[in-house]
């Protein structure tokens, strides 16, 4: 039986998800960008940063971020969207808000599905998967199971 973070999932469309979704498949599709990046709250934290943003990735780039995105989610919206044919790249950017909520097999597995749902989509883009990135101070729990 597959986990919950490999069932590519929507979250609740209430919250504003959706119209995130919908901004995002409207930029894609006229966008020229050679990078891609895919994720949660970490992707989209990049644009947090206008100096470095603007400096090195927003003339090349895609954020595809949003905060709060699990694994499933992130694989349900790259199901429901187009990329652009100009990629050469996917950075994804995933798995940390599924800390606590599933294994750490099941969350290495959903990351790994996601760049293949890439690959499906842009078999000759290069996948570039981050890992889980450090977050919380350096006492928490999840901080801890990330290492």
């Amino acid at each position: 039986m597959p986990s919950l973070a490999t069932t590519p999932t929507p979250r609740d469309f209430r919250i504003g998800w959706s119209d995130t979704h919908s901004d995002h498949s409207k930029v894609a599709k006229s966008s020229k960008a050679k990078v891609v990046i895919l994720g949660d709250s970490i992707a989209y934290g990049l644009t947090r940063y206008p100096e470095v943003w603007y400096r090195y990735f927003a003339k090349k780039s895609l954020n595809l971020g949003i905060p709060g995105d699990h694994t499933q989610n992130v694989l349900w919206r790259l199901a429901n969207i187009s990329l652009p044919d100009t990629l050469d790249y996917a950075i994804v950017v995933v798995g940390t808000n599924n800390l606590g909520h599933d294994s750490n097999k099941n969350i290495a597995e959903a990351i790994l599905l996601v760049a293949d749902l890439v690959l499906k989509k842009h078999p000759k883009i290069k996948v570039i998967i981050s890992g889980l990135l450090p977050r919380d101070n350096s006492t928490s729990r999840k901080r801890k199971d990330i290492k």
